[in-house]
């Protein structure tokens, strides 16, 4: 099951890994973007490389806007929200809410559970149990599954 707008960007004239394997030049981050119908501004571009510049990551819209504000992005918190959004909007990311006030955004939009480490807010990818087939609703399609297992260290 793969990503539709992956499959678009992957279908264009620059031939890349797809994302969460390094992205690194513009041109690869425009055709990402353009690929997923978002307009490629400054501010997106700059976001969308911290994002995809490397292996598979979860962060929160709050560490994303101190990394981009260490990086000497200049984007305010709400640019970061929105763009969140729209990437999860189009499929490039996927939103974890692990509390009712912190939300993490995944680039892995494979199939996959999570372990939220509770006691040092960590969370780590982990493969999804075979989990048997829903019941069959008429009229119902299944559109996703969350698989977070809230998890501490022993003592």
């Amino acid at each position: 099951m793969g990503n539709p707008a992956l499959a678009r960007y992957g279908s264009g004239d620059v031939s890349t890994p797809l994302p969460g394997h390094h992205l690194n030049s513009e041109l690869e981050l425009r055709a990402l973007l353009d690929g997923a119908g978002l307009r490629p501004t400054a501010q997106r571009l700059g976001l969308t490389g911290l994002l995809f510049g490397g292996a598979h990551r979860h962060v929160t819209a709050g560490e994303l806007h101190l990394e981009a504000a260490h990086r000497r992005l200049a984007v305010s918190v709400a640019t970061v929200y929105n763009t969140l959004n729209q990437l999860v909007a189009t499929g490039l990311l996927t939103q974890v809410q692990v509390e009712a006030d912190c939300t993490y955004y995944d680039t892995n939009t494979e199939p996959h559970g999570h372990l939220f480490y509770t006691d040092t807010g960590e969370l780590v990818d982990t493969p999804l149990p075979t989990i048997p087939r829903p019941l069959q609703l008429e009229g119902v399609e299944l559109l996703s599954v969350d698989l977070l297992f809230r998890v501490r260290r022993r003592r």
